[in-house]
């Protein structure tokens, strides 16, 4: 297994949720990446740093992910309050990279990526040579790019409006020599920004880096129980609730038999499944009563969220498919394909069981927790129509291990 291509995959998954969370496309941080490896080639970095600038570049608003979307879309002056969330995000964005094995240089890159020269900037407030040129080299393209691009509270602006915002940042967001350089190297084409036009490859100068399988395994897992843990930063009745659900899958799956890369997949699941609930309003996460129609269509929509997310793991194709049929029912009255009987995949119902057993005995905003035995008696109700009659069973090892 290749390192590099692994990382991408998560990166891409990262970039995919993001998209549903800032409402514009995952092409951003592909062009302010593409921006940014471009310029640090002019400033001879070496393989190694340019490497860790585009895994930061593509990661660079990762933490805007546990940021309320009412926020993100707010057309006028944030509040006081509000800003100081907003300015959190950096720092959230590194705590999560940097739990990924060998990603802890981009992680500070991410973390310093709206610091100023000046040391007006955040979370650190950095200044003058305490802000390393990596994170300098990202700031500058970041504001560029964005600059160009419609936010909800102003207008893009044109490329030479742009270009005289950054000259007038000399010293201020970043040297003057990164500034100057950088808009020079625009004017003679040695670097080239067009909207909507970036061509991004990784870089071909880092050598490529063969893991085992075991290894990949764990760089999986980190990634996968870090997300679920960074969504819980705004979901809190999550936290905890991946690993849970992946303590029942892991039971089941002894109980069933299932080989080790069944149980490895139900695993990586169930940290994953319900990635897509953090692009959900806050008034349908944390409502007290039952959900309207229009609200459940929304509600229903985060197992598609969730799906399109893992579908970048390309390592592990199955997971798409398990990851979004689990909230279907054997009857065919679930979601969203409303898929029947056998045509659910087997590792789906294992894993919807165990995540509504879950669940159940987990304490939501609109109800308490019920107690194990009540949990049970709900699931066994639910055989042959919610889950299919074979996996009764195993009701009775939930109440062995539980009770």
């Amino acid at each position: 297994m290749n390192r590099e291509q692994l990382f991408q995959e998560l990166v891409d998954a990262c970039t995919t949720l993001i998209s549903y969370i800032e409402h514009h496309s995952a092409y951003h941080s592909y062009e302010i990446t593409d921006l940014v490896t471009q310029y640090a080639r002019l400033w001879n970095l070496n393989a190694e740093q340019i490497r860790d600038l585009y895994y930061a570049a593509m990661l660079h608003d990762i933490g805007e992910v546990v940021l309320k979307g009412e926020l993100l879309s707010k057309t006028g002056k944030l509040e006081e309050k509000e800003s100081a969330m907003m300015q959190q995000h950096p720092l959230i964005g590194y705590r999560f990279v940097s739990r990924i094995p060998s990603m802890e240089r981009a992680a500070c890159i991410i973390r310093w990526h709206h610091e100023n020269y000046d040391g007006t900037g955040y979370p650190d407030m950095l200044s003058y040579r305490a802000f390393p040129i990596e994170s300098q080299i990202l700031r500058i393209a970041d504001a560029f790019v964005s600059l160009q691009s419609e936010r909800p509270y102003r207008k893009a602006l044109s490329a030479d409006e742009a270009k005289k915002v950054l000259a007038s940042q000399k010293g201020v967001m970043c040297s003057a020599p990164i500034v100057q350089r950088f808009l020079s190297a625009l004017e003679a084409g040695e670097i080239s920004y067009k909207p909507g036009k970036a061509t991004l490859s990784f870089p071909a100068s880092y050598p490529a880096v063969e893991i085992t399988r075991e290894e990949g395994e764990a760089i999986l897992l980190a990634f996968s129980m870090g997300l679920a843990d960074f969504i819980a930063h705004r979901i809190p009745y999550l936290k905890g609730y991946g690993f849970r659900v992946g303590m029942v899958t892991d039971l089941l799956a002894q109980e069933l038999q299932l080989n080790d890369r069944e149980r490895f997949l139900l695993f990586l699941a169930s940290f994953l499944f319900e990635t897509g609930m953090a692009v959900l309003p806050s008034e349908i996460l944390f409502c007290r009563k039952p959900l309207t129609a229009e609200q459940r269509v929304l509600m229903e929509r985060h197992s598609e969220v969730s799906a399109k997310v893992c579908s970048k793991i390309r390592s592990y194709p199955e997971l798409e498919q398990i990851v979004k049929s689990h909230h279907e029912h054997f009857d065919g009255s679930g979601y969203p394909e409303g898929l029947k009987g056998d045509a659910i995949p087997a590792l789906s119902q294992i894993l919807g069981l165990s995540a509504t057993f879950v669940s159940l005995i987990s304490p939501r905003p609109y109800r308490a927790a019920y107690r194990v035995p009540q949990a049970i008696s709900i699931l066994s109700s639910l055989m042959g129509r919610f889950f299919p009659p074979h996996l009764r069973p195993v009701l009775a090892l939930l109440r062995q291990e539980y009770v």
